[in-house]
Order: structure tokens, then C-alpha cells, then sequence
């Protein structure tokens, strides 16, 4: 991401602006820990479209999940989620 950022495909005047990468207790309860699920959030503002682009990873024991959320802001906008194949966007 911080290559992005660099070589000017992403938004912002600092990479905290740009981008970031949550990966903590705010992703990934103790439950989710004891259930083997590890929980990944990326956020980054590309150039174009001018939102911020939220991908959710998921890790479950022996598979991953992945699902992308476009919305104005740096949080999940609630209630709907679009997989990375293509179609329309799904209520939860």
C-alpha cells in the first residue's frame, strides 16, 4: 500500500490519509480466536472513484473470505456487503 501511496494512485498528502490496515482486538474478538477466525480490514482512497474502499478478509481455519464495501468514510458502512465477484451489492 505504501508503494501505492507513493507512486500517487491513492488520495491523500500522508499514508494515514491514504490507507490503512486494521488487524486488532477491534477486528477480532477473543471468541473469533478461540473459533479459529482472524479478521482483517483494508481501507484505502483510491484516486477514482473519490470513496473510500473498505476490503474485509476473513481467515477461517483452511479458507479465506473477502468482501469490498465502497462509502464515503473510513468506517464499514452497515448493512452492505459486496463479494469480489460481480454483481450487486447485498444486504447482510
Amino acid at each position: 500500500m505504501t508503494n501505492l501511496f507513493r507512486q500517487g494512485a491513492l488520495q491523500g498528502t500522508k499514508p494515514g490519509d491514504a490507507f490503512f490496515i486494521r488487524c486488532d482486538e477491534t477486528t477480532t474478538t477473543q471468541d473469533d480466536i478461540h473459533s479459529g477466525v482472524f479478521n482483517i480490514i483494508v481501507g484505502f482512497a483510491p484516486l477514482k472513484p473519490a470513496e473510500f474502499v473498505l476490503i474485509r478478509i476473513q481467515q477461517l481455519a483452511g479458507q479465506t473470505n473477502v468482501s469490498a464495501t465502497r462509502g464515503a468514510g473510513v468506517g464499514i458502512k452497515p448493512g452492505v456487503e459486496r463479494s469480489e465477484a460481480p454483481g450487486t451489492p447485498r444486504e447482510k
